[in-house]
């Protein structure tokens, strides 16, 4: 498994608001991707300009497919230029979770 998390601070509230509409549109598509294991954006409460992506995928060739995808390069061309910075990791994994069948 290939596990990323992703934490975004968008420049401002408009910016933000932009980042979560836009992000909330890449879910449905990213979960249809064959590799795709989990994809899941996360709100912050407590601080309205920050992001979370909590995905997992097949292996990292997975991963480097779904940056190939239609969804993902719009999601950076229109949410990118709105970032103030961002934190990725990248951990390879191998889960605990065995799926029979």
């Amino acid at each position: 498994m290939f596990a990323v998390t992703i934490s975004l601070r968008a420049l401002d509230e408009a910016g933000a608001t932009t980042v979560r509409a836009a992000s909330l549109d890449t879910v449905a598509p990213s979960l249809a991707e064959e590799g795709c294991l989990f994809f899941d954006v996360l709100f912050d409460e407590a601080d309205p300009l920050l992001v979370r992506f909590y995905e997992a995928y097949r292996d990292r060739a997975a991963f480097e497919a779904h940056l190939a995808t239609h969804h993902t390069r719009l999601w950076q061309e229109r949410c990118l230029p709105l970032i103030d910075r961002a934190s990725i990791r990248m951990p390879e994994s191998v889960s605990s979770w065995r799926s029979e069948g």
